[in-house]
């Protein structure tokens, strides 16, 4: 009997666990619905590709990224391992292209960030350029 009862707990306990996962995964795919939707802008304002605004559209809705979290969002879940070079490369390309108060900054071993103030900075960008373009309509 006590066997049964404690299997059936970790069951349980797994199964919230599970949930909670999928809670937390539903949440950051909205987060990232929402944050690609600059991503047209974001080219046009600085003159990036495609990925490079897609990378910084994902570090503006978030305090940090990991590796995993920006080769999901770049590549889907298909991303492998080789991708990290990958990542790096299209890194240091795209601080080229921001601001210098705009940079990104590498958090060792886990992936990078953008400062509130270079998000300010981007965001600032954006909203000129939205402004421009109802002005002219």
């Amino acid at each position: 009997m006590i066997g049964v009862s404690r299997m059936e707990t970790r069951q349980q306990s797994e199964i919230i666990r599970l949930r909670t996962l999928v809670e937390i995964r539903e949440a950051e795919l909205r987060t990232l619905r929402s944050a690609s939707s600059d991503v047209p802008l974001l080219v046009l304002a600085f003159g990036l590709s495609v990925m490079q605004a897609n990378m910084v559209s994902l570090l503006m809705s978030r305090q940090a990224v990991s590796r995993e979290a920006m080769a999901t969002w770049l590549y889907g879940l298909q991303s492998e391992p080789t991708n990290a070079r990958a990542l790096d490369k299209h890194t240091a390309r795209l601080r080229r292209r921001l601001p210098p108060n705009a940079g990104i900054e590498t958090i060792p071993h886990f992936g990078w960030r953008m400062s509130e103030a270079a998000k300010a900075v981007i965001a600032r960008h954006l909203d000129d350029l939205r402004s421009a373009a109802s002005g002219q309509e």
